[in-house]
């Protein structure tokens, strides 16, 4: 027996020896096949290796899409790409031995030595996981829920199984692409887990959980996938399909890839089934993926590989941040404070240091960490907050308009340009998961929590109304200045005229609507329904704005009264002419002539000074010269990050824009111009002080006043800017803002102008309200306070004007900053 173990166990090294020979020459054939498969050419490492060799296979016809197109069609009907097995090696095989064509041999040669390279090579195993990779950004589906959290909920407690063998769990990861934005709606809801993304080759697929709930609850799930069926029956089901702009270039292989399911369930346990089947979503480009698809190409050309290799990752500086009071914002760990979610700041500073686009974010780029102190006054902060969210909500409640209604304060130093304070609404919440503020950023960010409206998120609600006729004013005061033609009318038309002499303006004093075009007035039984008639609010006559202290009607009483008609007419007094003779050349113009030259409004040109139609400001620009950083600059379909403030546009500058006389029009009222509170702050300031001054956000850094930003001279005439403060003066006390005012103690320091603006679609009845102006130094110390209050969506007949809407807003922040 001795024996026969000791020669079994020679047997047994002797195998061992011949196995470890063999694995030697394999590992040496393999390297001459790598060889082989380039032809002898110099051997390439990394990206470039993994790029070559992809090209190779799919040339070869070893990766090819799932589902071919018809014909010469380029129009693919899946971006799903398929791999030559391991085992296609063996067929190769079979056909070289059956070949004959020297050509075609070499060819199957060539391919046995690139399936041989995919599986057994680290460059193989790069391009197989890009593919698998891919796949699976393309065909899956995902799920997650708002169930209640209590002490035995999970972040998430989804599994995926296959339906046909219960206990098979799939592959599954946790995570969604952010394009899945869409199965929200556009409406963002705390309280929603982690998403479960589940992968399978085909069929359908099963997701599971267990909820307990200690009390009766209502649940949505939400789901990316085909609905096959649903345990326990949901009492709702809003399916979802994919809409927008954002979503461009984005298809799914079903018409509604997903939806959103409602349970209301009892106390106790519940174990919930959904089965689904996975839906192929078609992205060409996708961040973080080596492969990229290119429409219009017939393949192999409509694929090809990108190098996307991950730069060094570092652990984000964190940067203390205080406002000027010494309320921290954001926590050692990056997180930010409660007092920077009651402040409603969360979303400006980040609601962590990984918050892209947010000052946690961007401070987080620095060399070193450090600390910086705002310029925000926590207590303002509070209080315009406060009075911003309680307006809105005793105003309208929860009303059709909810989830599309908007509202910002800003107040801010009309000398220096430090923000004090800026409320934004609705307020980036607690709860609300990541995934919805990356992916509402990207695709809905006009409904994000995340978008400050102080100063970002600007579209057609931004119109600012009649706060706008102060440019208008200004422009006007410029234009006799500079001894502009029809100088000594414009500047008798400020000055204003008595009720009997008000027929050498242009119009009458039963004027309640105009018409530019044809100078012509009507009375408000006739007004006709068109849009080139101009009315006054309300269809009130001239008559009606003199009030007995008036003894004649100019730019206070206009200002005052926001009378659309007098500044129409101001605004052709300006540029009605120019306008005029453009639009005649425009029409004149034959086939293969130039266009004129768009001519030099007055009203565009100050506009342009004051900031409209210009960059962003930058409100870390002091920070400049101190601390390099990254950032995110604005383009042209974007905002940039959270610290470069828009400033604002009106159509009389855009050069793609035609008849002028129409815009004219339209912009010397304020519509077709668009503006953010910031800006119209600023423009409040720029009255205030005659200098248009630089916003900015950090007052110091770590322990060190940082400098002011320049402000720039706007030397106006001293009698027309008289004239505007006084209507300005005169809004809060008799004008447009009266009500609101009425009980505030110190209206006499008050300076303001309120704005309507009419920007509903067809069929929908809501207003844009604004409320702009300064508040001068009550006492030593006080600031001179530049403010600006926007509401979207107001509606109602008592509810939707910028005086009874946004006017109460700031008169609720001075009487508590009174008290």
């Amino acid at each position: 027996m001795k024996e026969n173990s000791g020669f079994n166990a020679g047997i047994r090294l002797a195998a061992l020896f011949v196995a470890a020979a063999i694995v030697v020459l394999v590992a040496f054939r393999l390297d001459a096949l790598h060889a082989t498969a380039h032809n002898g050419a110099t051997a390439v490492s990394g990206p470039m290796e993994d790029q070559l060799f992809f090209r190779e296979l799919v040339e070869s016809g070893l990766i090819s899409p799932a589902v071919s197109s018809e014909g010469n069609s380029t129009a693919y009907l899946s971006q799903i790409l398929e791999v030559a097995p391991a085992d296609s090696v063996y067929e190769i095989k079979l056909q070289l031995n059956a070949e004959s064509d020297s050509i075609i041999r070499e060819t199957l040669v060539r391919q046995e030595l690139l399936v041989n390279k995919l599986y057994r090579s680290k460059v193989g195993l790069a391009v197989r996981k890009a593919v698998r990779f891919w796949n699976k950004a393309h065909y899956f589906a995902a799920v997650r829920d708002d169930r209640p959290v209590t002490n035995h909920t999970l972040l998430n407690q989804w599994e995926a199984r296959d339906p046909m063998h219960t206990n098979l769990r799939l592959k599954q990861a946790v995570s969604a692409p952010e394009y899945c934005a869409f199965v929200t709606n556009g409406t963002m809801k705390p309280g929603f887990g982690d998403w479960l993304r589940a992968f399978t080759d085909g069929g359908d697929m099963q997701f599971y959980t267990r909820i307990k709930l200690d009390k009766p609850a209502t649940v949505t799930v939400q789901l990316v996938g085909s609905l096959v069926s649903a345990h326990p029956a949901p009492s709702a089901v809003t399916k979802r399909k994919i809409q927008g702009r954002s979503f461009d270039g984005l298809k799914a292989s079903e018409k509604y890839p997903g939806c959103s399911l409602t349970l209301c369930l009892p106390a106790g346990e519940h174990d919930l089934r959904i089965v689904t089947r996975p839906v192929e979503f078609r992205r060409n480009v996708m961040p973080g993926h080596n492969i990229a698809w290119v429409d219009g190409r017939k393949w192999p050309e409509s694929v090809k590989w990108i190098d996307c290799s991950q730069h060094s990752w570092r652990k984000p500086l964190v940067f203390a941040m205080y406002t000027s009071d010494g309320t921290e914002l954001l926590k050692a760990d990056g997180q930010a404070t409660e007092a920077a979610w009651d402040l409603g700041l969360a979303a400006l500073t980040g609601a962590n240091v990984n918050d892209r686009e947010t000052l946690a974010w961007i401070l987080s780029s620095a060399p070193q960490a450090g600390s910086v102190t705002l310029t925000f006054d926590a207590a303002l902060q509070k209080i315009a907050l406060r009075n911003l969210e309680k307006q809105i909500q005793e105003l309208w409640g929860d009303n059709k308009y909810s989830n599309q209604r908007r509202g910002a304060v800003v107040m801010l130093d009309a000398d220096t340009g430090e923000i004090l304070a800026a409320a934004s609404y609705p307020r980036l919440k607690a709860g609300v998961h990541p995934w919805d503020l990356r992916a509402f950023a990207t695709h809905y960010p006009a409904q994000s929590w995340r978008t400050f409206r102080p100063w970002q998120g600007v579209d057609s609600h931004n119109a600012p109304g009649s706060t706008f006729k102060p440019v208008v004013a200004m422009a006007a005061i410029e234009a006799v200045q500079s001894n502009a033609p029809n100088a000594d009318q414009i500047e008798h038309f400020l000055k204003g005229y008595a009720g009997s002499k008000i027929n050498k303006t242009g119009l009458t004093l039963d004027c309640a609507a105009y018409d530019p075009f044809n100078r012509r007035c009507y009375n408000s039984r006739n007004i006709p329904g068109s849009k080139l008639v101009v009315p006054n609010f309300g269809r009130r006559p001239l008559g009606h704005f003199f009030k007995p202290e008036d003894k004649t009607l100019g730019l206070k009483q206009a200002i005052r009264d926001s009378i659309n008609v007098w500044f129409v007419r101001l605004g052709w007094l300006m540029d009605g002419e120019k306008a005029r003779a453009y639009d005649a050349a425009i029409v004149q113009l034959r086939h293969g002539q130039e266009k004129p030259s768009r001519p030099a409004f007055h009203l565009g040109g100050f506009a342009k000074k004051l900031g409209f139609n210009a960059r962003a400001v930058d409100l870390l620009a002091n920070l400049k010269d101190k601390v390099h950083l990254k950032r995110t600059a604005p383009k042209e379909n974007t905002e940039g990050d959270s610290m470069f403030a828009a400033t604002g546009k009106l159509n009389l500058l855009n050069e793609k824009e035609s008849g002028l006389q129409r815009i004219l029009t339209q912009n010397s009222f304020g519509q077709g111009v668009t503006a953010t509170p910031l800006q119209m702050a600023r423009v409040a300031a720029t009255i205030a002080t005659g200098k248009l001054t630089n916003p900015f956000l950090v007052a110091s850094l770590d322990g060190d006043n940082l400098e002011l930003p320049d402000s720039i001279d706007v030397a106006l005439d001293s009698d027309g800017m008289k004239l505007l403060k006084a209507g300005m003066k005169a809004v809060p006390e008799t004008g447009t803002a009266d009500k609101a005012f009425k009980n505030y103690p110190d209206q006499k320091f008050i300076y303001g102008k309120t704005g309507t603006a009419n920007v509903a679609e067809k069929n929908k009845s809501f207003w844009s309200t604004w409320f702009v102006g300064w508040r001068e130094p009550v006492k030593d110390g006080d600031h001179r306070i530049a403010f600006a209050c926007l509401v979207t969506h107001a509606t109602g007949k008592r509810h939707r004007t910028g005086g009874s809407v946004a006017a109460p807003v700031i008169a609720g922040i001075f009487k508590e900053m009174t008290h």
